[in-house]
């Protein structure tokens, strides 16, 4: 392969575990992480929608937010790390997407 291509990486979940079979204390703050990026933009996209208004709320902005979860996604499934450490930019992608979407619906 080429120099600077990655190495195939197996879509095969990564689950670190410690000697004694348990699960790593960096997964589990991971796992955590995306947790709570699930859920950490869900207020603004009910205002916007309640308000059906999505006045104040600059799209360039949302869209470079957007552009970097996406990006930081495809680079590290692309290196092949774990889930747990990239997880979050899953759902800031999606909360970014339908925050445009409003934008674009009700602006």
């Amino acid at each position: 392969p080429h120099p600077t291509m990655a190495p195939h990486v197996s879509s095969a979940p990564v689950q670190r575990r410690d000697a004694d079979g348990r699960v790593s204390a960096s997964d589990v703050i991971g796992y955590g992480v995306m947790a709570g990026a699930c859920l950490y933009k869900l207020p603004q996209i009910h205002r916007i929608w309640c308000a059906k208004s999505a006045k104040g709320i600059s799209a360039v902005s949302t869209l470079a937010d957007t552009l970097s979860s996406v990006l930081g996604f495809a680079y590290s499934k692309w290196q092949g790390h774990p889930i747990s450490t990239y997880g979050e930019c899953i759902a800031q992608s999606a909360a970014g997407m339908t925050i445009l979407s409003q934008i674009l619906k009700y602006e």
